[in-house]
């Protein structure tokens, strides 16, 4: 993930919050590269990984919504 400030991070989540779609979409670039690693981690089948992602960003926008 790049360097991020984490007052950036804070306004984003909060934009977030208020159904700013953009921002979310900043929080899923700024995460992915970590959210593949972890995902990686777990051996999972090339035909599973992309289903796994998208279940990493489920739980990254509900993690944002209760923040």
């Amino acid at each position: 993930m790049k360097s991020q400030n984490s007052e950036d991070i804070r306004d984003l989540i909060l934009a977030c919050r208020n159904r700013d779609d953009e921002a979310f979409s900043r929080l899923v670039v700024l995460y992915t590269p970590m959210m593949r690693k972890v995902i990686s981690a777990f051996s999972v089948s090339p035909g599973d990984f992309d289903e796994c992602f998208a279940e990493a960003c489920v739980a990254l926008h509900s993690a944002v919504l209760r923040y």
